[in-house]
């Protein structure tokens, strides 16, 4: 009786292993995917090349946190040669301006309109997110914000 109570606790311990194992896996590689790597994403953007081009939001990626992520291609940026940016973001329109020193860009942003929305919390993030932009790189036809401390990436998508 001792030996089969051995076995089935040896068992389901094996089981809660293996379960644990799996979950494990499956939540490294979600985090591989949502997170890319910096060194992915070490190529410093030459600002004059995005001037008067579109760039599209996909989401703010938070490390260790949720991401957030829009599901319209309605949130964009503009950059133009004089310093100020254009903004529409889920509800509303925005100006601002930005300055670069080195690799570094700093970035003013505000709101022109103030219409209420479902999507309040995106859009703040979103405004965050510019505002607190340090360095902007680029990977093939993504263009990702990085904040001081990595503490989040903003993904862009380069309109065509």
């Amino acid at each position: 009786m001792k030996s089969i109570h051995l076995y089935i606790t040896a068992f389901l311990l094996l089981i809660f292993a293996s379960c644990k194992t799996q979950n494990s896996t499956q939540i490294e590689s979600s985090a591989e995917n949502e997170i890319p790597a910096l060194e992915l994403i070490q190529s410093p953007v030459k600002l004059d090349q995005l001037y008067g081009k579109k760039l599209y939001w996909v989401q703010n990626i938070f490390p260790q946190k949720k991401n957030l992520k829009s599901e319209q291609k309605s949130t964009f940026i503009v950059f133009s040669k004089d310093g100020s940016l254009a903004i529409q973001s889920l509800c509303n329109t925005g100006r601002g301006q930005f300055k670069t020193s080195h690799q570094n860009i700093n970035i003013t942003a505000e709101l022109t309109s103030r219409i209420a929305c479902k999507e309040s919390e995106l859009e703040f993030q979103f405004f965050e997110g510019l505002r607190s932009t340090h360095s902007i790189y680029q990977t093939g036809n993504k263009i990702f914000f990085k904040t001081k401390g990595y503490s989040v990436l903003m993904e862009f998508e380069l309109s065509k």
